[in-house]
């Protein structure tokens, strides 16, 4: 018989659900174990009603549009003070809101570990279930995990990263993690090779988050 391949939408799909139970347990009744982050003013988006069709796209703001050049052909140069401007949205809500940031290293399933600086090419990234750095100064620098999701990269300024679920990595619990981790080495002694594939999924995402807490106590000594 022969073995299914496991596809990328079904790796993100369950990518996106291991994080489900694995918040601090301070944080346990909030919204963040349903895999739903509002906005942090708590208010809900404001709704543009459209005057006209012609003039449609006029009265919605848009910030990518706003900071782009008047001449995107231009000749553009590297400005060391320049930075990124990242937003992150959890599906439909956003959890990072146009901040200023020097670099971000994500990881994609085309082009594997990619690293972005100010005046990076234009680009849309298929984002690997991956912890993915966020330098904000030389003495700060987040680490998200994204359940897979789609990075859109502008040349003249803004990143967006559009995550299944997107969660800081100090949100969740470490111990719960290697928990998740040695239940699903367990599971994948099953005989079915379609459950082992996508007990796998698991294993390999509970890895990579804990070798995102090892790069973090490894920094902050």
């Amino acid at each position: 018989k022969k073995k299914k391949k496991l596809t990328t939408n079904t790796m993100i799909g369950q990518a996106s659900k291991v994080v489900k139970q694995l918040t601090k347990r301070a944080i346990v009744n909030s919204q963040l174990t349903r895999g739903y982050v509002p906005p942090p003013t708590g208010k809900p988006s404001k709704n543009f009603t459209i005057q006209r069709e012609d003039t449609a796209w006029a009265d919605i703001p848009n910030p990518y549009i706003d900071d782009a050049p008047e001449d995107v052909f231009e000749p553009q140069h590297l400005d060391s003070k320049k930075k990124i401007t990242l937003t992150i949205s959890n599906q439909s809500y956003w959890v990072v809101k146009f901040e200023k940031v020097m670099e971000i290293e994500m990881v994609t399933f085309d082009e594997g570990r990619l690293g972005i600086l100010p005046c990076h090419a234009d680009g849309v990234y298929r984002l690997e279930p991956h912890v993915m750095k966020v330098k904000y100064s030389e003495e700060r620098t987040d680490r998200w995990w994204i359940a897979g999701g789609l990075g859109f990269v502008y040349w003249f300024g803004p990143v967006h990263i559009t995550g299944f679920a997107s969660f800081k990595l100090e949100e969740l619990d470490p111990e719960l993690i290697q928990k998740e981790l040695d239940i699903c080495k367990e599971k994948m002694r099953t005989p079915n090779p379609d459950l082992r594939d996508f007990h796998q999924v698991g294993v390999t995402c509970y890895e990579r988050m804990l070798e995102g807490f090892k790069e973090m106590e490894a920094e902050s000594m």
